[in-house]
């Protein structure tokens, strides 16, 4: 069918053949962007999920090595384990990013890729200086001044993990 428009022939089959390869086309390359952003969230869901392990963990060899029975070259050894993991989640964490490559110009996802790892480094620096998981130390159950000592610790720990956690979700 054929029809002249100011002197112009235009093949309407043929248009809408054209618009509808476009649109095709159009859906096609969103449903891929859908896909790959998909595929990226999951994998730092994976990744977060891993974290949040890690980091219960940590605390909870925390918390045991303020017991004076436990063996503490033992716990250090699983503390220096799961620390290394859990910088390893992290810098996967931020690799698994979606659009990377564009987020890497705003200067608001560089600042919460640094924060989020200098707040892991300050956690695990703080785990070695202020709890026993490096050396042993004894601490006396009926005093209470070590007893307050050993829960400002954990809660300052847990403080920071729970930080952790929440700039890694506001990075999903």
């Amino acid at each position: 069918m054929n029809f002249s428009l100011e002197g112009s022939n235009l093949d309407y089959g043929l248009t809408v053949a054209v618009i509808g390869l476009f649109v095709a086309i159009i859906a096609l390359l969103a449903s891929c962007i859908f896909f790959y952003h998909q595929n990226f969230k999951s994998k730092q869901q994976l990744c977060l999920n891993e974290i949040i392990n890690r980091l219960e963990l940590i605390i909870a060899l925390v918390k045991t090595s303020f017991n004076p029975t436990d063996r503490h070259y033992e716990i250090y050894s699983e503390f220096t384990f799961h620390s290394v993991l859990l910088k390893y989640n992290i810098e996967k964490f931020n690799k698994s990013e979606p659009y990377i490559t564009l987020k890497s110009v705003s200067k608001k996802n560089r600042d919460s890729v640094i924060i989020i790892t200098q707040q892991l480094i300050d956690l695990i620096e703080y785990i070695d200086l202020n709890t026993p998981v490096e050396t042993p130390t004894t601490y006396d159950i009926n005093n209470i001044e070590e007893i307050n000592e050993i829960k400002t610790a954990l809660s300052h720990i847990t403080a920071k993990a729970t930080e952790i956690i929440k700039l890694a979700y506001a990075m999903i």
